[in-house]
């Protein structure tokens, strides 16, 4: 039982001894410690552990799990999770192998998009397909797991697409419509959301927002993303969805890129003016967005007359 807080050193080391001591009861396990480039360039320390004869190593990002400590879970209790999920993956996880993605029949159900920001990006997408979309990126990634909160992937690289011989074009068509078979697009007013999420970000960039333009209070403001929650921007790229909703108010739409995991769509009026929502936008991505998630600085405005989406501001 700790009595005083770790520090981020202390809990990480704590952590990595505990969770190998206890797979070394069943199996050698091996646990890694390296730093990786997240999205946006934001660089994180990731936690790898490798056991014998598994094809898949779990790889968990210690500063997400310190801010878990931090919010009260004890030490203990994170490295139990740890160990299960690694037992979990044991039982549960695809029999694949590194050959398994040299064949694209094999991997055409598991592949899906990520929308990320074209720019902040621009380092990693030398080395993988990618579309491009206003100033966005569309990447393509291998679901090699899904739980309750979690999923796990496998960016596709430049030497996947050699193997594969297939096109960005098809492969997008393909991702897209694995998307809207695993997770569909969820549209709710923000109100509903925020309630739903009263101490998340999502919150935090509703007060932000109304603190920048407290007349938005009355306004029809709605939530999109997936049904969960996860990378959630994507659905952006979901056949009609947008045209949808611009069929439903019969009018243009704002989109308001609020994370990679939602966007917010706000029916044009005559008082808005784009440049505005443009810095509300900017603000919540400095003071309430983490620098990972953070998806874009512009707005978008969806035609509805000629079913397109474009950038506002």
């Amino acid at each position: 039982m700790h009595q005083s807080i770790l520090t981020y050193g202390e809990f990480v080391t704590y952590i990595r001894e505990n969770v190998e001591a206890v797979l070394n009861e069943d199996r050698e396990a091996e646990v890694v410690l390296t730093e990786v480039e997240k999205n946006n360039g934001v660089m994180s320390e990731i936690m790898t552990i490798r056991q014998e004869r598994e094809n898949f190593a779990p790889v968990f990002y210690m500063r997400d799990i310190y801010e878990q400590y931090l919010r009260g879970i004890s030490p203990d209790d994170l490295a139990e999770q740890m160990v299960s999920i690694c037992r979990q993956q044991e039982a549960d996880s695809l029999s694949v192998n590194g050959a398994w993605f040299e064949h694209f029949e094999n991997v055409r159900e598991h592949i899906i998009l990520k929308a990320v920001n074209y720019e902040r990006n621009s380092r990693q997408l030398t080395d993988c397909p990618f579309i491009k979309a206003l100033d966005l990126a569309v990447t393509f990634r291998v679901l090699v797991e899904e739980e309750q909160s979690r999923i796990g992937t496998v960016l596709v690289s430049n030497e996947m697409m050699k193997w594969w011989h297939v096109s960005e074009t098809d492969l997008y068509k393909t991702a897209a419509a694995n998307m809207q078979r695993l997770w569909k697009d969820v549209l709710e007013p923000i109100q509903d959301m925020v309630h739903e999420m009263a101490e998340g970000p999502m919150a935090e960039a509703y007060d932000a927002f109304l603190e920048e333009r407290p007349e938005t209070g009355t306004m029809p403001l709605y939530v999109l993303t997936n049904e969960i929650r996860l990378n959630g921007a994507s659905v952006l790229f979901y056949t009609d969805c947008l045209k949808r909703f611009a069929s439903d108010i019969g009018r243009d739409f704002f989109v308001l890129p609020s994370s990679i995991h939602e966007v917010l769509l706000l029916p044009v009026m005559d008082e808005m003016s784009a440049w505005d929502l443009r810095q509300i936008v900017g603000t919540m991505n400095h003071q309430v967005v983490s620098d990972e998630e953070v998806l874009s600085d512009h707005v978008y405005r969806y035609l509805h007359k000629c079913n397109k989406l474009i950038i506002a501001a």
